[in-house]
């Protein structure tokens, strides 16, 4: 099911890599720990950055998810205060990280902010604390401010505050009554009919919206009770056990109602088949068009993330020890080896044969390198780096394979073979060309990656210079040596053909230097104006990392708010000059661009032990 609420998404993007870069510190200091149990400073360390997470998850207003950090810095607390020092099971840390970065990453990607897809890792950590039979409701957070249908049902005439007060006396009574015997037999159902008449009769008496909301939600739940749609067990007990004490509460007009109470009623109800017309209904208002998964679903969907995750990080590591042996150091193919075997058991897990084949083909190629390394080439090299790519490519869209996905193994496969036994066919295989452009599609995204990077890093030294100079005027001299930055930048929105953001770049580049005048006298407006043009180009780049294909509207918001006049009248920086040692397999203008860039480095170099013209091909889309 769908829990839609409003998200800030471009506030979660620009956030996303300090949060990443937290969680990442975290799981290096759960594995100092571990090889040094003695160091506690390390978890120490661990729970700091976990307090600046939640921190940052609440400011976004993502109140479900902070539970689960905030169910992490309990645990660091109990374990750091206590002298004896209980297990700490840093294996439930890391998956609890891993599942934060999955959920953000999927929030990003456009998935509904629906904090419930992490109550598998959730009631794992609520049970360190010795708290059992939790409600899968605690993480359930649909919009409670949702005007819901309700009856108007007008007072009587007669009706009094006596009258009220005597009437919720008997309905608490008689629910009470009919309570006890339903708890003794769940299949009485004229004790249930008895509940729920109560509830009807509690949701016709005058009182706040909220109050009478409630009602018409709980006579949901009762509906489903009695009519089949939900399976009674000792939740649904407890549950019925709440309302009755709310019930009571009824005697206290100020009374509010308990709004997790709301929130694992109305999940209980997401979980129930539609039986009633009323159910229809509340289905309905809220949004919902069918059932959220069951726990035991969540729980294998868990397992399999968990998987992915451990192929993902091992699929890094035969990267790293690939790139390595590319660049001369041999004894790093035995360790490939080892990661590609583990690659195939995890792949055996998933049961997706197609991906299994794949794998097995990259360890049969690795081994033949192991007996024969005279056979590496640099069309070899070439083709095992798309292979791998592939694999990567298979994992980031586990959920949504392509159909050509089948045939896009069988392609690489066979290349694969042919260039390792030596009879590569220039004729039927393009050299240049993986399965499907999967080659050029992954080096386009790795390369988006740098650029965004090296933008980002860029934005970052303009702002720290700017806060200082804010905070003091006199500093004005240093602005200048933005500049660069900026050219940097220009030039990387240049090349991308995002003309309106270079022009709202220029537009704040051209602010500073009025700034760096000594004889200027800027305003507080002016600074604001700058930040917010500054922040929004930074949305802008990160958005596009994630692919965001509206990502354009940030800039065209902060125009508005810059001023469309002054943005229009921007002059665009000059692109920087063409670098012939530029590496020749990039645009010119990529390689322009790159050539410029302090951090972006593109190598190529030529083996001392490879044959001669023969140039080794470093790995750089890894």
């Amino acid at each position: 099911m769908n829990v839609k609420t409003d998200l800030n998404i471009e506030s979660i993007v620009w956030v996303k890599n300090e949060i990443d870069n937290a969680l990442e510190l975290v799981r290096q200091q759960l594995g100092n720990y571990s090889r040094n149990p003695d160091d506690i400073t390390q978890i120490k360390a661990c729970r700091d950055h976990i307090h600046e997470i939640n921190g940052v998850i609440e400011i976004l207003g993502l109140n479900g998810v902070a539970t689960i950090s905030q169910q992490m810095e309990k645990l660091i607390d109990v374990f750091v205060d206590n002298e004896s020092k209980p297990d700490l099971k840093l294996d439930l840390f890391s998956r609890a990280t891993w599942a934060l970065s999955r959920y953000f990453d999927e929030l990003i990607n456009g998935a509904d902010n629906n904090p419930f897809r992490l109550f598998p890792v959730y009631q794992e950590l609520v049970q360190e604390h010795g708290v059992h039979g939790i409600s899968e409701g605690t993480l359930f957070f649909p919009d409670l401010s949702i005007r819901v249908p309700l009856r108007d049902d007008s007072p009587s005439p007669d009706s009094s505050i006596i009258v009220e007060a005597a009437t919720k006396k008997n309905e608490r009574a008689r629910f009470q009554g009919s309570l006890l015997k339903w708890l003794r037999d769940t299949t009485d159902k004229n004790s249930l009919q008895q509940m729920l008449d109560v509830v009807r009769c509690l949701e016709k008496i005058p009182a706040s919206i909220e109050q009478k909301t409630f009602w018409w939600v709980s006579l949901g739940f009762f509906d489903s009770l009695l009519n089949e749609g939900l399976t009674v067990d000792l939740l649904v007990r407890r549950l019925c056990a709440r309302i009755e004490q709310a019930i009571r509460r009824l005697d206290n007009p100020t009374a509010a109602i308990d709004e997790q109470l709301m929130r694992e009623v109305l999940y209980k109800i997401s979980r129930s088949k539609i039986v009633t017309e009323h159910i229809r209904e509340i289905f309905k208002a809220y949004g919902w068009h069918e059932q959220i998964p069951s726990n035991e679903q969540a729980v294998k969907k868990e397992k399999l993330e968990a998987i992915l995750e451990e192929m993902h990080a091992t699929l890094i590591e035969a990267k790293g020890a690939w790139i390595k042996y590319n660049d001369g150091q041999k004894n790093n193919l035995s360790l490939l080896l080892t990661h590609i075997r583990k690659l195939k058991e995890l792949a055996v897990q998933i049961k997706y044969q197609s991906l299994e084949k794949l794998i097995t083909v990259i360890g049969g190629t690795a081994a033949h390198l192991n007996i024969q390394p005279q056979a590496m080439s640099e069309i070899l090299a070439q083709e095992f780096a798309i292979s791998l790519l592939l694999v990567e490519s298979a994992l980031d869209n586990f959920n949504a394979f392509s159909p050509e996905f089948t045939r896009q193994v069988k392609v690489i496969s066979v290349r694969l073979r042919s260039a390792v036994q030596g009879k590569w066919d220039k004729s039927q295989m393009s050299m240049r060309q993986g399965p499907d452009g999967i080659s050029s599609k992954a080096q386009e995204k790795e390369l988006m990656a740098q650029l965004s990077h090296e933008c980002c890093a860029n934005l970052k030294q303009i702002e720290e210079v700017l806060d200082g100079f804010f905070r003091d005027s006199t500093k004005n001299y240093e602005l200048p040596m933005l500049f660069p930055l900026f050219k940097q930048i220009s030039g990387i929105l240049v090349m991308l053909e995002y003309d309106r953001a270079n022009a709202l770049l220029v537009a704040c580049r051209n602010l500073i230097e009025e700034f760096s005048r000594f004889d200027c006298e800027h305003k507080q407006s002016e600074q604001v104006r700058l930040a917010e043009g500054l922040s929004s180009i930074g949305f802008f780049i990160e958005a596009l990392k994630y692919e965001q294909h509206d990502c354009i509207n940030i800039i065209e918001a902060a125009i508005n708010q810059f001023g469309s006049d002054v943005v229009a009248a921007a002059v665009p920086l000059p692109v920087p000059k063409f670098v012939p040692s530029a590496p020749d397999r990039l645009d010119p203008l990529v390689s322009a661009v790159l050539s410029d860039l302090p951090t972006v480095q593109i190598e190529t170099t030529t083996s001392q032990e490879a044959s001669p013209g023969t140039q080794e091909v470093l790995l750089g889309t890894f």
